[in-house]
């Protein structure tokens, strides 16, 4: 079990996360790291209001279903394939053994969380732009679960700070740039066909999962598509997870579609950032569009670009 150092909490927190500045300098977006944050105690983030957030959100923001799900579950359709046995209403009344999970998406829609949720990512925005400027795109999510549920593994084409605040979770995460867990042409077909599963668990995948235990006021960042799955302890668990992309993930993810398409043509592009000059081609091609993607492709070959 992976355990890093965690400096203790100020006594009178003035921020919602309490990041480490060298280690959030190394590993953002390369590596999985725990961190602390000041919001298990957090009103907003209580059982009782949540469940009152759930019941007045829109239904088709909420996938409700049976916590415990085989760990290679579909996990898009996890929902449909694994639905309750009860209501929302009772499962949230008595999520510690309905044996229940659900997600609330996008809590920032609603008027009293949508100031909340603006300032956790306001905060952290301030620790990437520096180093990975201009957030294009952000979504949040609240994960209540029973004892002993799972997600099931898959990665999201975002980042993400996966805040816990009540109960234990045991997180495991996975290199995304290792082509042994999801190889070249997994990746680039997970940019572009969202009609498709994404790339999907297998047992050998397990000797290099790097797993985290969650505690409530801790934390673990996951890079852009980290692989990754969560299996709750022994008592009900509460989690935020704030979810964004920025431009330089936003332009990784326009690449690998076009490899993507390149590869349905027939051809064997280059991987993703391993040739700036085919890279800028191909961003040239996406913008144009699908219609002058084999022209372009035709004429970098020419030019010695793939």
């Amino acid at each position: 079990m992976i355990s890093e150092p965690l400096n203790a909490p100020p006594s009178q927190p003035q921020s919602a996360f309490d990041f480490d500045a060298a280690e959030f300098g190394r590993k953002y977006n390369r590596a999985p790291f725990l961190f602390r944050h000041n919001l298990a105690g957090h009103p907003l983030l209580q059982l009782s209001k949540l469940a009152e957030l759930a019941l007045r959100m829109d239904p088709k923001h909420i996938l409700h279903r049976t916590g415990r799900v085989p760990v290679d579950t579909n996990f898009d359709h996890a929902h449909e394939l694994h639905p309750p046995s009860s209501s929302l209403a009772y499962t949230l009344e008595h999520i510690a053994e309905s044996g229940s999970a659900l997600t609330i998406n996008t809590p920032e829609l609603d008027a009293e969380y949508k100031p909340f949720i603006a300032s956790l990512l306001e905060e952290i925005r301030q620790a990437t732009e520096p180093i990975d400027p201009g957030i294009t795109y952000s979504a949040a999510y609240v994960f209540i679960a029973s004892p002993g549920s799972l997600t099931p593994y898959h990665m999201d084409r975002e980042m993400n700070f996966l805040i816990h605040v009540r109960g234990k979770k045991f997180a495991q995460l996975w290199d995304p740039a290792d082509p042994n867990v999801m190889s070249p042409e997994e990746v680039d077909r997970l940019f572009a066909r969202f009609d498709v599963p994404r790339p999907s668990y297998r047992p050998e995948l397990d000797a290099k999962a790097m797993p985290f235990e969650l505690v409530p006021g801790t934390g673990v960042h996951h890079p852009f598509i980290a692989p990754h799955l969560v299996r709750t302890g022994d008592e009900l668990a509460i989690s935020l997870a704030v979810t964004f992309r920025t431009r330089a993930s936003d332009r990784i993810a326009q690449l690998h579609n076009v490899n993507h398409r390149l590869r349905r043509l027939g051809l064997a592009p280059r991987a993703v950032g391993t040739d700036p000059r085919a890279d800028a081609a191909k961003l040239a091609a996406y913008h144009l569009g699908q219609p002058v993607l084999g022209a372009a492709w035709r004429l970098a070959r020419r030019l010695g670009v793939r």
